[in-house]
């Protein structure tokens, strides 16, 4: 019996300053910085043979820490030019230092707004951003097995350019409907050369990953309620992402889906307030699933030559023809919350009880493939199997503010 221990992380240690300077009553200047002190540990595994209670270690594998210092200086200027138009026009510069290599980019960003009248007003942005910190998984949750991982000499920071357009409709105070359109390219994007696993056979990280480009897109529209006893929201996002590496490293240069690449989403928010010391919460999501690289045939494959004495055995190998080439089944829960208030001497406390996937949906974090074979027809068949994590899971927690 084999189990395999696995650790990947970062720790951070961050000092933050944002200030706000009204120079007249047009400008309103936003600016400030922050210092972070990385601790990566990007692999640490061990696996171990145990045999009658005894565990024995069979390979080991540690990637030292890797440590990281970032700086960071923004400012951003808000300008009302005339009663019904706004642009924020603003720069971020950072500056990304792991081991002996330096990376440092300027982020200028401008929005602007236009407000027709009293019911409609218009929305255009463009941003660009810098990634220096990569999460690396197989899955849409957040894994124990997922890598976090810095920039380094082979690994470059992605870059990306995103514009938004909105308009924007408010029928009254209280309500708000608004349809909004994306468009985001990104460089240097960061994914593993295999799929299947981010960390097949005990080689360093930097060696599995690849550098390619991806496209977003997307339409948001969203109508939300503020105020009064019941408000929330609801939002419906069509989108699409897809990736290509031009080097060829992965799925042979061509264009696949993202991971991430949910064509439908839907977020339903609802809050009621019965009294100052007693509300509640419901929230249901629903997303499309994400897709997953899996092995749709394989072989089986002699170990020895023709005419070779020995023991006849056959090793399976799995054929992908692709990257993302299956998705996974629809995603969507409800949780539920009471909180329950009441006024102290020196502040409010609040009791919270909640329920996380209230009717217990086995949502699909993962899919593993399983083969069942006909011995009438010497056929073999291929289904995969569903793997899931949690079920409904009730919980509680208690906040004292003053």
């Amino acid at each position: 019996l084999k189990k395999i221990r696995f650790k990947s992380g970062q720790e951070e240690w961050r000092l933050k300053s944002d200030l706000t300077w009204a120079m007249k009553h047009w400008s309103r200047l936003y600016f400030g910085g922050h210092y972070i002190y990385h601790v990566f540990v990007p692999e640490k595994r061990l696996t171990l043979r145990k045999v009658e209670g005894i565990e024995t270690a069979l390979r080991k594998w540690i990637r030292h820490r890797e440590y990281a210092h970032e700086i960071a200086l923004y400012v951003e200027d808000e300008m009302t030019i005339k009663e019904n138009l706004t642009m924020n026009p603003g720069v971020r510069s950072i500056l990304f230092r792991v081991g002996s290599t330096n990376y440092f980019s300027l982020e200028p960003r401008f929005s602007m707004q236009y407000r027709w009248n009293d019911h409609w007003s218009t929305k255009a942005s463009y941003t660009l951003m810098s990634q220096y910190v990569h999460q690396l998984g197989s899955s849409m949750l957040n894994m124990p097995t997922d890598l976090w991982v810095p920039v380094s000499d082979k690994v470059k920071p992605m870059k990306s350019h995103q514009c938004v357009v909105g308009i924007y409709y408010y029928p009254h105070v209280r309500w708000h409907l608004s349809l909004e359109g994306f468009y985001k390219t990104q460089n240097n994007l960061m994914d593993d050369d295999n799929g299947l696993d981010i960390t097949p056979a005990y080689l360093d990280w930097k060696e599995n990953t690849r550098s390619g480009k991806g496209r977003a897109l997307g339409l948001e529209w969203m109508l939300r309620k503020t105020g009064g006893k019941t408000n929330g929201w609801i939002n419906y996002t069509l989108s699409r992402a897809y990736r290509w590496f031009p080097d060829c490293s992965v799925n042979q240069g061509q264009r696949f889906p993202a991971m991430y690449d949910s064509r439908h989403m839907v977020n339903l928010v609802l809050l009621h307030k019965f009294s100052d010391f007693f509300d509640i919460s419901a929230t249901w999501t629903f997303n499309n699933g994400f897709y997953t690289t899996q092995p749709l045939e394989r072989y089986n494959a002699p170990t020895t030559l023709p005419g070779e004495k020995g023991e006849k055995k056959k090793d399976i190998i799995f054929h992908v023809e692709k990257r993302n080439n299956l998705k996974t089944p629809d995603y969507h829960r409800l949780d539920l919350g009471i909180n329950f208030h009441r006024r102290r001497r020196h502040g409010t406390s609040t009791w919270s009880i909640n329920l996380y996937n209230a009717y217990c949906r086995l949502n699909t974090i993962g899919l593993s493939p399983d083969y069942s074979v006909s011995y009438d027809e010497q056929r073999e068949c291929q289904y995969f199997s569903n793997d899931w994590l949690f079920p409904i899971i009730p919980s509680f927690s208690y906040t004292f503010t003053f």
